[in-house]
């Protein structure tokens, strides 16, 4: 072969290489998708058309149910794994329970500690209230009391229409009792209660205030003289102590009882 030959060979080597630019490998990048974006195309396409989702989900159903049939031993292998799931659960339960058990029991029994604090707290609290207001109640029993101080009730005095009770009390004091009263020894006087009995059966007690003490003791201490008259003369008692007084009166162990002051 001649060198002119050989020149010409080199030449038809050198054209048949294919010469590709940088240009044209980016292009031929771009038109390939990566995988986000074939992600993103089928998710359109399944989300775009339900029919075509569920023919997957039944061919993929119907392949495994196949293999399933076709090989007894991956059954015999899922079965095995349940049972040793079912196996390792019982263990971690039979292991656990004990420990919550413990756990709870001790709660509990600090969550009663502390109600049984809390009650034993509050029956303090309750009867140290109920002592404040026993306290209470009896110091306003006293003062009621005393401004009862210088009444009296006289009981059995008919009445009538229009009446003047400090008339007719300070008649029966200086009549049936004989104290020597005016009227302005009397600082007022009224029927006890509501008027019940229209026929005057039983009249009310005529509540009666004397300006002195002095006055009022002297009347309550010859209140004796009515003895027998169906009058009577008693002191004008708060409801507590009219209890009291109603309930010792009615003990069968007591024959007589009173008040003084």
């Amino acid at each position: 072969m001649s060198s002119a030959d050989s020149s010409k060979l080199s030449l038809k080597k050198k054209k048949s290489t294919p010469v590709v630019s940088v240009a044209t490998v980016n292009k031929m990048a771009d038109t390939v998708p990566n995988s986000a974006d074939l992600a993103d195309t089928i998710k359109t396409l399944l989300l775009s058309d339900k029919s075509i989702l569920d023919k997957i989900c039944t061919t993929m159903a119907t392949t495994l149910a196949s293999k399933l049939l076709e090989d007894d031993s991956t059954v015999s292998k899922i079965a095995e794994a349940l049972t040793s799931s079912q196996d390792l659960i019982s263990k971690l339960a039979n292991d656990i329970t004990p420990e919550v058990t413990n756990s709870l029991d001790s709660a509990l029994v600090h969550d009663v500690k502390l109600a049984i604090d809390a009650c034993e707290k509050l029956n303090k609290q309750h009867d140290k209230l109920e002592e404040t207001i026993r306290a209470q109640d009896a110091k306003i029993d006293n003062l009621e009391q005393y401004s009862r101080r210088n009444c009296l009730l006289i009981h059995g005095i008919a009445e009538s229409d229009d009446e003047d009770t400090t008339d007719k009390a300070i008649g029966v004091i200086a009549d049936k009792v004989g104290v020597s009263i005016a009227k302005t020894d009397v600082d007022r006087s009224h029927r006890l209660r509501r008027r019940t009995d229209l026929n005057g059966k039983k009249p009310r007690p005529i509540v009666l205030k004397l300006v002195a003490y002095t006055k009022r003791a002297q009347i309550f201490r010859a209140k004796k003289q009515l003895k027998g008259t169906g009058l009577l003369i008693t002191e004008s008692l708060t409801n507590a102590r009219m209890l009291l007084l109603r309930a010792t009166r009615e003990h069968p162990n007591v024959r007589n009882s009173w008040t003084t002051d």
